[in-house]
């Protein structure tokens, strides 16, 4: 696309600016202007996004605080600020329900990075993550050696805190030691929890205007303090950073937004384009890295957890060894079984109502009334004898102080199921229920720190199995729709025909797998992993040598 400049009579065409680019994209904030009362005291009112209720626009509030929702009680504004921060990472805000689409655009239109080789996002280790100097040493130096030998892009969540902290400071390490090297490492925060954000992401001038005015800023405010309590720091050495916008302040949750990036910018839901290796690696963590994880592995991202990490990554570990019988359970290991699925259907009745004999009708109809048993359900059998340790697991990590601003949640009480501990547990158990299945255990992957083995192997091990997955169903899924559409036929295609099919089609996905593994095999030098490519890509046959 370009623009013209129209000087006098002469038209002047031009490419267009990154600035062009971005206007074109509409990017968009969401602002709260339909206040629901959160807390009031005797000075003023707060609204669930954690702003007076007096700033906002509709001051006709709503009881109760389940009823705030961003759709309804958020409005979104065109221009929200962008650009550079001062310590130069590339940064915009942007509205929670942004498309990923638009997103991609922004990371290779406006900002020019470097499309990726592997997409690596990190996770866990929020706050109370810690590892010896020498496990933290190898660990860190680990990823940064694969970001810096496949041209990764690293995704976290930003703050600097916990493990994101500490690949911060590997990364300036990188920029001190050997400046011509640049990682490019993607913060995915929320824009109401970073601390101080309207001062890090304002223009220089209002920046030096605002030094001048110092004076009349009133530090003491212990209501405005209280407000503002809970943010968290931003971590300065990432080169980008999406500030996602649901109107609230101080709410780290992003839903499974993280997850959607991740698989849209790997192209793993796309059909015609290749897709671009995507990890999840697992540190520590607690109940929202367990979420995370379900999130990713439905997604068809494989997952490393880093065992002696503590918490959800050594929670996982234990729990792939003690329930190793599934390993070679091949009656389920290629069906994934949802949370909420069921296996017994009863037919109720059934009544056929014949219509020939009308004027102009041939069709005949059948009612059938089903009962669905909700007891019948399937991972919930599958992990019968071991649901209640699961449980009995789960509790210390759920009812673990993630925030020290916020009270410890009290264990449920077998005699209420309904209240909220209870629930969150039942849903988490349930994630992690479909987490250790037969049919997706096998996209976890666990590295031990205290090993000797080389972290470059444990995850292009992973990245291997993944893709040999990914093609597998995908190849699946093309057969079976082809078979149903060929169903639908009249007449019938011949036995040769569909041979002649069938063909063309293996031909097809051949030439895709020639692709990724030559993909892989680079990825395989760069990382002197050469004995893994030849296990799980040349599967040592002289066949799968590449010419």
């Amino acid at each position: 696309m370009t623009r013209r400049l129209e000087i006098g009579l002469n038209p002047i065409t031009r490419d267009p600016t990154p600035e062009d680019i971005f206007n074109e994209l509409n990017i968009r904030y969401r602002v709260c202007f339909k206040p629901v009362k959160k807390s009031c005291d005797a000075e003023e009112c707060i609204c669930v996004c954690n702003r007076r209720v007096e700033d906002h626009t509709d001051r006709v509030t709503e009881s109760g605080t389940k009823n705030w929702d961003m759709l309804r009680n958020t409005y979104e504004k065109l221009n929200p600020v962008h650009g550079q921060l001062l310590d130069g990472g590339f940064f915009t805000r942007l509205a929670l329900d942004t498309s990923e689409g638009k997103v991609e655009k922004i990371l290779l239109d406006v900002w020019k990075i470097p499309k990726p080789r592997l997409i690596m996002s990190i996770i866990g280790g929020a706050k109370y993550f810690t590892l010896s100097d020498r496990l933290e040493t190898n660990f860190i130096n680990g990823i940064i050696n694969v970001a810096l030998k496949s041209g990764a892009w690293l995704i976290t969540n930003g703050y600097n805190v916990g493990i994101v902290q500490l690949v911060g400071q590997a990364i300036h390490k990188v920029k001190l030691t050997n400046p011509k090297r640049q990682i490019t490492a993607i913060g995915v925060c929320k824009w109401g929890s970073v601390k101080d954000v309207e001062k890090l992401t304002e223009p220089p001038h209002t920046r030096k205007q605002r030094a001048n005015d110092r004076h009349c800023y009133n530090d003491g405010d212990e209501k405005l303090k209280k407000r503002e309590s809970g943010e968290r720091d931003l971590e300065m050495n990432h080169s980008h950073y999406l500030m996602l916008d649901d109107g609230r302040l101080r709410y780290y949750d992003i839903g499974d937004y993280r997850t959607r990036l991740c698989a849209h910018l790997g192209k793993l839901e796309h059909d015609y384009d290749f897709p671009v290796p995507v990890i999840t690696i697992v540190v520590e963590g607690g109940r929202d890295t367990i979420t995370n994880m379900y999130n990713d592995l439905r997604a068809n991202i494989p997952v490393v957890i880093i065992d002696g990490s503590g918490r959800v990554a050594d929670f996982f570990k234990h729990w792939l060894l003690y329930t190793k019988e599934f390993d070679d359970a091949s009656k389920d290991a290629d069906i994934t079984y949802e949370i909420n699925e069921i296996d017994k259907v009863k037919r109720v009745s059934s009544a056929t109502s014949n219509q020939e004999g009308l004027p102009g009708s041939r069709t005949s109809y059948t009612n059938v009334r089903l009962r669905l048993d909700k007891s019948r359900n399937v991972l919930r059998e599958m992990f019968q004898k071991y649901e209640a340790q699961l449980q009995a697991d789960l509790n210390p990590i759920i009812n673990h102080d993630e925030d020290s601003n916020k009270k410890k949640r009290k264990p449920p009480t077998p005699t209420d199921s309904k209240d909220e501990p209870s629930i969150i547990i039942d849903k988490t158990l349930s994630q992690v229920m479909y987490c250790l299945q037969p049919a997706v255990r096998s996209g976890i992957s666990v590295f031990n720190l205290n090993s000797e083995n080389n972290f470059s192997e444990t995850i292009f091990r992973s990245i291997c199995k993944s893709r040999k997955k990914y093609f597998e169903k995908k190849e699946t899924d093309q057969n079976e729709a082809i078979e149903s559409n060929l169903r639908k036929l009249k007449p019938l295609p011949s036995s040769q025909d569909r041979k002649r099919q069938s063909n063309a089609r293996h031909n097809i996905n051949r030439k895709d797998q020639i692709a990724q593994r030559t993909q892989l095999l680079q990825l395989a030098m760069d990382w002197n992993c050469i004995d893994v490519a030849k296990e799980l890509i040349l599967e040592n046959s002289l066949d799968n040598i590449l010419v």
